[in-house]
């Protein structure tokens, strides 16, 4: 399948905005919001000149709103914190809806494996971490999923 340019300027959107919440994750434990309002704007900016086509902006802004629905629910289940929850909402403003359910779904089973092998490891090296007041086995970046999400949904949409 070729791509048209404004698909490969959403892919390279998604995967530069995930590739940020990472870093950001990784370095202050937390999603910026400077970084999801960045993300916000250049998603509005891709489908104001890219959306009047074909498809129109329709589909791109449902998927706002389901990833931003789908978020809180996974957020509120204690699945993900707020900037991934956030992060949700403004990779389906990019990408549209039927691609942020998918990403959400594999960066789920993504998630699980990669959670479950971290806990094999961490209990293993018995490693333990404060977080807050509470002490926890292991701390998970929950991006990482995300992103090894991203990345097999490109290679299965190619």
């Amino acid at each position: 399948m070729q791509l048209q340019m404004p698909e490969m300027i959403r892919i390279c959107a998604m995967l530069a905005a995930t590739a940020g919440a990472v870093y950001s994750d990784l370095r202050y434990f937390k999603i910026h919001n400077r970084w999801i309002l960045a993300v916000f704007g250049t998603g509005c900016l891709i489908n104001i000149c890219a959306g009047i086509g074909q498809r129109g902006i329709l589909p791109y802004i449902a998927g706002g709103g389901v990833g931003f629905g789908l978020g809180i629910l996974l957020y509120l289940i204690h699945a993900v914190g707020a900037g991934d929850a956030k992060l949700f909402a403004v990779l389906g403003l990019i990408t549209g809806w039927k691609a942020i359910v998918a990403i959400i779904g594999l960066s789920l089973l993504c998630g699980g494996i990669f959670g479950i092998f971290s806990l094999l490891v961490c209990r293993r090296k018995k490693q333990f971490y404060f977080v807050g007041k509470q002490l926890q086995l292991h701390v998970f970046h929950y991006g990482i999923a995300i992103l090894m999400a991203e990345i097999i949904y490109i290679i299965y949409m190619l």
